[in-house]
């Protein structure tokens, strides 16, 4: 559900941003001039900085190609498929200005271009255009707080609901119960996740005034009203949403407080605890009473207090902080997050004078904060541009450098770093992503709109890699056994939580000014004839900087690592050291350790250990990279002249005592490959061979099992292994104890994000593409693995075959829900007795249709000359057969006397013993009651017995061929007029995979005895004069009446290949709805039957293209 929430909320912002540029020509100027830059497009059109975040957002969404100037991408169509007057949907007022009617400013007329998908072949598309009225209807709902039951109390404020019933109902959100419309589980689960969209909704008059923002005066967006009140946003909903989106994150927060104050000794833990931009203190709180009610600490607060400290510089989020707190020890203070050393020397005024003893925390405030020019100028023309890939705008909407607003990060995280003490930091930050990353993950991510609206308005998201970077840069390091990164299971970040400590080295760029440094270093690694270079340095620096770092201690370089980036492992068996700098392509996902040197004066502070880790874990963050790979060498395999290097590497892995240099890596969790043959050609020790190190990333995120992914489970336990480890991998140490296999995933704890992300992970783990519904359908444990058993249609996907027959499939094959046709028989007019004949009619195209035979006629005089389908010869019966008194067989209403022998038929056909099939269902669609009617008329005196009773009950039709049979699964008659037969074997489905039966009868049955219905149809002129049905044709006036008998065995596939049943044809899915509310009781509903449409092939999981 969370990646179609993604999806409105990426059109909520999208669409404004479209609009303003095409208004402006922006598009037709990229597609006649393309490519051009950012300064030739803004200056032919006069945009201001906020040209730039727009740019960003098409090319994330690939609407725009961006290569060394911008051009059309793939989606660029999408600007002629955008209505035209879309502007009029953004200006809709929610909810106060939705009107009922038909025009451009009511609600309902936007609804029927949705019900129409917008007349566009694109869902995406679509979805994202309904983002544009769905969110904030939505939105408004919930904007109260509260869940209403049912859906009229949910959209109380609209003046008419039918036409959005009828979208909900569509879209599988809501049903009628009990005549009246509530959600479903869909549903409601939609409307209790909107919340978390809220926060861009809550821009919407920033989004209004996208053209003015653009092309206009920007400072017109964000002029404050004479209250002082922004008016670009509603703050309130805006403060309400984050913390709704934030709860989670709480509490993985306390989750580390708590291991912080249950280490003993007590001394060594914090005595202070500091949040800066405390809000009105909950965080504080939260934090103080987990550490009271779960942890060590909260035992001994008598003798080790612990005082809470609420900085701000807001006065009134002082004075809640003071009210929340009240009770807990605490003290609040001014404070301003760009001056952390004023904050300081306060505190120390206020009697906290140990630095040392105070726990920092801080919640999404660093990318928030004011922006103050680097003073660092020197390393700011160091950096080299390009390196940071951001959109910033200053408070002027004045663009701001990317490298600038790096060095601006990392001199703000000086300054924190200049007073954190032996305490630490804990930062809960959110992160932008690269365009190509969010491309990749549109559904699953929300940085699409989320990075538009903070570069919108001015604030100054970091990637997460970036972030970390800059940290290292000012000395602080991530403590990786916490940290906590989100998603935890998809290849990507977008929010990260660090205790941070203080570590006397950092970690930044490499520059050029470093090359003498660097030159030296390499000299004191490694002999002459395995240098690098200066020269090769040099080039590293010049061709792909980003990918160079240095350690520096102390203003001393003691070490340094070397990287590039490459398409595939593989180019490295073509190449040696020397040439492998040619293999350098900064698109590729493959990062390769050129080198890795620490000054060997410093080797023993385990520099190196602390380095790759945390290059590893940051590495793995950037969502631009697979792997990392090394070709290493061997410090020992010169003392071993009896083996060669593939003997070598055997004995390491067998005896478990790797060589020294190779254990480096493995003790990282490196794999250690395969030799290399001649990669260090000057390399006497090792006969010129590198060793193949790899670092598998994925393995280092939360739920990546590689060695594992797109594997068919071998069996039920390890199937069952699988599902279980994804869920309890999800839910994390924190949640675990609540699993139980039959026990609802939500109730387990799970929200939208944390099933976003099992859904990725059963995908990957079990080469699946699940639909965003599948936990609506299966939402237990169990129920998963019921889907999956045996699934390996699913999870093999094996090539199609032309046939289901028993010689070309297996039970491998069988979907767990496809259901099997194994037997036909049938009675159709004109003289059709079994389906062979049936098929040659229909192959003949052969006309069936006939004046009402002579015999029939004298009951229907009032009708005229009734054209239809007729049954010869329905009188006769073998009563004694079918065990049936010649008395009670003339009481019986032929209808079921047509089923009884063509089920005897029908079972005959499938090979089936009746005596052996206890578990049989039966489902009938019967609809007409005529020999009832004749009855009556014959009998006026209403003389009737138990035998006319029971023989013209529609009950008993159904029953009827269960108590012959002797068949005890379900026994059902259906009437739903002309679907009867249909519903009937979709329930007969339906009922096989759930287990109620194991095979079972389903079809329908229908006779024209009595004229009362024709007599009535005739006269309502819903009868064809010509006696044809002309579907979908201009002279269409009526439809034809007509008789008939057909059953059909249904198995499911599995079932029927293992035990070799004639296999007629596969029902892959099939769904049942009703028309609701149109023109008349009778009339059909036209978007009510597109909706069955993609309801049923959803669960066929079929494509409409097939």
């Amino acid at each position: 559900m969370l990646d179609l929430i993604n999806r409105y909320s990426h059109g909520f912002v999208t669409f404004p941003i479209l609009n303003a540029l095409h208004q402006q020509g922006v598009f037709d100027t990229i597609e006649n001039h393309c490519p051009i830059d950012f300064d030739a497009l803004s200056a032919i059109h006069r945009a201001s900085g906020y040209l730039k975040p727009a740019l960003r957002l098409l090319v994330s969404l690939n609407i725009l190609d961006f290569n060394n100037g911008y051009s059309p991408g793939k989606r660029f169509a999408w600007i002629a498929k955008t209505p035209e007057n879309i502007g009029s949907l953004l200006s809709l007022s929610f909810p106060d200005g939705l009107s009922h009617g038909t025009d451009e400013q009511s609600l309902d007329y936007w609804l029927v271009q949705a019900s129409q998908q917008w007349a566009v072949d694109d869902a995406m598309l679509a979805d994202y255009l309904d983002g544009l009225w769905l969110l904030p209807l939505l939105c408004e709902a919930r904007k109260s707080g509260s869940k209403p039951q049912s859906f009229a109390e949910t959209f109380r404020f609209l003046p008419d609901t039918e036409k959005l019933a009828r979208f909900f109902f569509a879209k599988g959100w809501v049903n009628y119960i009990d005549e009246r419309l509530d959600f479903t589980p869909a549903g409601e689960h939609l409307l209790d996740r909107i919340f978390v969209a809220a926060t861009v909704y809550s821009y919407r008059p920033m989004f209004q005034g996208m053209h003015e923002l653009v092309f206009g005066d920007g400072a017109v967006v964000f002029n404050r009203d004479d209250a002082g009140h922004e008016q670009h946003l509603d703050r309130l909903l805006n403060v309400q949403a984050s913390g709704f989106q934030h709860e989670r994150y709480f509490n993985d927060c306390q989750e580390i407080i708590a291991d912080i104050f249950n280490r003993l000794p007590f001394e060594n833990q914090p005595d202070y605890i500091a949040d800066m931009g405390c809000g009105d203190g909950t965080l504080l709180k939260r934090i103080y009473q987990h550490i009271v009610g779960h942890t060590l600490r909260g035992g001994a607060l008598e003798r080790y207090p612990l005082t809470l400290i609420g900085a701000d510089f807001n006065v009134k989020a002082l004075e809640a902080t003071h009210a929340t707190l009240a009770g807990s020890p605490h003290i609040t203070i001014a404070a301003d997050i760009g001056d952390p050393a004023r904050f300081l020397a306060d505190l120390a005024a206020a009697g906290i004078a140990n630095a040392d003893k105070i726990l920092h925390v801080r919640s999404f405030l660093d990318h928030d904060r004011p922006f103050i020019a680097p003073k660092n100028l020197t390393r700011l023309r160091q950096r080299a541009a390009g390196r940071e890939h951001g959109v910033y705008l200053g408070g002027n909407g004045e663009l701001v450098a990317a490298n600038v607003a790096y060095q601006s990060l990392v001199e703000h995280l000086e300054r924190w770093s200049a007073i954190f003490g032996d305490s630490g930091a804990m930062l809960l930050e959110v992160h932008s992503m690269a365009p190509n990353v969010i491309s990749r993950y549109l559904d699953q991510c929300e940085n699409l709109h989320f990075d538009a609206y903070h570069a919108f308005s001015g604030q100054f998201l970091a990637d997460a890699d970036e972030f970390l970077y800059a940290a290292a840069e000012s000395g602080l390091f991530p403590r990786l056994d916490f940290a906590r990164h989100y998603p935890k299971t998809l290849p990507f970040c977008r929010i990260t939580l660090n205790w941070f400590e203080k570590r006397p080295y950092r970690l930044r760029p490499a520059f050029t000014e470093d090359l003498p440094a660097l030159a030296a270093l390499d000299a004191a690694c490694w002999p002459v004839h395995l240098r690098a270079g200066k020269d090769r340095l040099e080039a590293r620096l010049l061709t792909y900087p980003q990918g160079q770092f240095v350690v520096e201690q102390q203003g001393e370089v003691v070490g340094a690592v070397y990287t590039q980036r490459i398409l595939d492992e593989a180019e490295l068996d073509r190449i040696d050291f020397y040439r492998a700098p040619e293999l350098h392509d900064g698109n590729g996902t493959v990062v390769q350790l050129l080198g890795f040197n620490i000054k060997p004066e410093v080797q023993h502070l385990g520099l190196g250990d602390q380095v790759l880790d945390f290059l590893l874990y940051n590495l793995a963050l950037d969502g631009n990279t697979q792997k990392v790979v090394g070709v290493s060498r061997c410090k020992q395999f010169v003392d071993y002249p009896g083996l060669d290097i593939a003997q070598y590497l055997q004995q390491c892995r067998t005896s478990g005592q790797w060589d020294t240099v190779l254990n480096f890596h493995v003790h990282h969790g490196a794999e250690v490959v395969k030799p290399l043959t001649d990669y260090w050609p000057d390399d006497v020790d090792n006969q010129g061979y590198g060793i193949l190190i790899r670092y598998s990333l994925a393995e280092r995120q939360d739920g990546y099992d590689t060695q594992h992914e797109n594997q068919r489970p071998g069996d039920a336990a390890r199937l069952e292994h699988i599902i279980d480890e994804a869920i309890l991998t999800v839910l994390g140490p924190r949640r675990e104890q609540r699993f139980a296999r039959n026990r609802a995933l939500m109730e387990l704890g799970l929200d939208s994000l944390d099933l976003l992300e099992l859904r990725g992970l059963l995908s990957r783990r079990l080469g699946v593409n699940l639909e965003p519904m599948f936990f609506f359908s299966y939402g237990t444990a169990d129920a998963i693995k019921a889907y999956f058993a045996g699934n390996a249609a699913v999870v093999d996907t094996p090539t199609p075959t032309d046939s289901h027959s028993s010689e070309s499939a297996t039970a491998a094959d069988a979907g767990v829900d496809d259901i099997a046709i194994i037997g036909s028989a049938c009675r159709f007019p004109g003289g059709i007795d079994s389906p062979e004949r049936f098929w040659e009619v229909l192959a003949a195209g052969l006309d069936t249709i006939e004046t009402m035979p002579a015999e029939r006629r004298e009951l229907h005089c009032d009708a005229g000359d009734v054209l239809g389908g007729f049954i010869k010869d329905v009188a006769q019966f073998d009563a004694e057969f079918f065990k049936v008194s010649p008395r009670e067989a003339r009481l019986i209403d032929p209808q079921h006397r047509l089923l009884l022998e063509t089920a005897w038929e029908v079972l005959e056909r499938a090979g089936l013993n009746p005596d052996q099939q206890k578990q049989c269902g039966v489902f009938v669609g019967l609809f007409a009651h005529d020999y009832e009617l004749l009855a009556a008329e014959v009998n006026r005196d209403k003389n009737f017995d138990v035998y006319h009773a029971v023989g013209n009950s529609a009950a008993m039709a159904a029953g009827r061929l269960a108590y012959f049979f002797g068949f005890e699964g379900p026994a059902i008659s259906i009437d739903t007029a002309c679907s009867s037969s249909l519903v009937a074997v979709q329930l007969a489905c339906e009922s096989l995979r759930r287990g109620d039966s194991k095979i079972a009868l389903a079809g329908g049955v229908s006779l024209m005895l009595a004229p009362d219905l024709t007599t009535a149809f005739a006269k309502s002129g819903m009868l064809a004069a010509d006696g044809h049905c002309k579907t979908f044709a201009a002279d269409a006036d009526g439809y034809v009446r007509s008789e008939g008998c057909g059953l059909v065995v249904l198995k499911p596939l599995k079932d029927a290949l293992n035990d070799n049943d004639p296999i007629c044809a596969v029902i892959k899915g099939g769904a049942i709805n009703q028309d609701g509310a149109s023109n008349g009781i009778t009339a059909p509903n036209g978007l009510a039957q597109q909706a069955l449409i993609r309801r049923a092939l959803k669960a066929a999981k079929v494509n409409a293209a097939d």
